[in-house]
């Protein structure tokens, strides 16, 4: 049986590989497919849990979103229509990542915390 690779783990804004390693090519062939179709409710790929650090480090997940879901930790969801030469797709798709995680990928100051008028009010 082969490896499953991780889910989750420590990426590196200059490492590409490192990426490959959370999130590899047969995945985002397989979830920008699944994200192509006209019905989905839920996109599949990848999500930013964490700004570099001094070393360029940050958290990266294979991750799904519902697709009413309200932003956070920034989401990428590959779409086969976007990358038609999967292999070329793939490596902008990994470059789209580290442009990501290079931005505002989470920011605590303007997460919600307690008080936050966007936590309050009845839950589901």
């Amino acid at each position: 049986m082969a490896a499953v690779p991780p889910r989750m783990g420590t990426a590196n804004i200059h490492d590409q590989t490192s990426i490959e390693r959370i999130y590899p090519a047969d995945e985002f062939a397989r979830n920008s497919s699944e994200n192509d179709q006209s019905n989905i409710e839920v996109q599949h790929g990848v999500r930013v849990l964490s700004v570099p650090d001094g070393d360029g480090n940050f958290e990266l997940q294979a991750a799904t979103k519902h697709v009413g879901e309200a932003g956070g930790s920034v989401f990428l969801a590959p779409f086969r229509s976007a990358y038609p030469d999967l292999a070329a797709g793939y490596q902008s798709f990994v470059k789209d990542i580290i442009t990501a995680a290079q931005g505002d990928a989470y920011d605590p100051a303007t997460s919600p915390g307690q008080g936050d008028p966007r936590i309050r009010g009845a839950r589901q």
